[in-house]
């Protein structure tokens, strides 16, 4: 399957990130998209060999988005794989609705559980508005250190943070962490627990021994049990599999704290 391509398509960030590992793994490039119109904004520059859909998404529906690419003499030959909660009955209701006569062939049923949504879109379907020159510049995006010896869960981590306004760098060994950590100067650690070189505690020690970086809010994630006693200071830990919501809601809240505290010391 070496140079597939495959786009996945879901409001949800858990089941989407699942997605993409999968298909990475089995040889396909992917890229992914939050909504309809986000979906069509990538088609439109980048052709998959395959899609993924969800059907109940917010700003553009599955089914709109479906209906769509039905609708167009080229991207009607791609095939979709439509994944969701939603019953059959249902959604040939629904397509009817929007004029065709029947979606894709049943194939998988989505039993994720639905949680809350990240949405970041803007404008209205088909097409995105222009950027309006004279708005504000937003501040230089907080930066975050990922360190991890597996290259599949520092992906996933970097993809769903920079996804949300964050800048990244990543380290899958102590000792390249330590080089990171003075080149990238991150507001912010995931640390793994146990890889190859050194243990992640053993990062820690070093890195609280270092006054530029003592202050530094580490978050652990691991999927070795009683990681909440390996590093007593940490903001957070978090057990391998993890929920993404969780990890970029305790990312918000630290920066947030960090940033407030900032301001109190400056008198701001």
């Amino acid at each position: 399957m070496d140079g597939r391509r495959a786009l996945v398509i879901d409001d949800e960030v858990h089941f989407r990130y699942f997605l993409r590992v999968l298909l990475e793994k089995a040889g396909f490039a992917v890229k992914m998209a939050r909504n309809g119109i986000e979906a069509l904004d990538v088609l439109r520059s980048w052709r998959p060999d395959v899609i993924t859909l969800d059907v109940m998404m917010p700003e553009q529906s599955g089914l709109t988005f479906y209906g769509a690419v039905c609708r167009d003499e080229d991207w009607k030959r791609i095939p979709v794989v439509m994944l969701s909660a939603v019953p059959i009955s249902v959604r040939e209701h629904a397509f009817a609705t929007i004029g065709l006569t029947q979606g894709p062939r049943p194939a998988l049923k989505n039993r994720v559980r639905r949680k809350p949504c990240l949405r970041s879109s803007t404008g209205s379907f088909p097409n995105q508005p222009p950027p309006d020159p004279n708005a504000r510049r937003s501040p230089m995006p907080k930066k975050i250190l990922t360190i991890d010896d597996d290259p599949y869960i520092v992906k996933y981590i970097t993809e769903v943070l920079s996804d949300n306004g964050y800048a990244t760098c990543s380290a899958s060994s102590v000792e390249e962490a330590l080089s990171v950590l003075e080149a990238e100067r991150p507001d912010l650690v995931t640390l793994d627990m146990e890889m190859p070189d050194e243990w992640g505690p053993r990062f820690y020690r070093k890195m609280s021994m270092n006054p530029a970086f003592k202050d530094t809010p580490v978050i652990v994630i691991s999927g070795l049990q009683g990681i909440h006693l390996a590093i007593r200071n940490a903001v957070a830990t978090l057990q391998k599999p993890f929920d993404p919501e969780e990890l970029l809601s305790i990312v918000n809240r630290v920066l947030e704290s960090k940033d407030a505290a900032r301001k109190a010391m400056d008198g701001e």
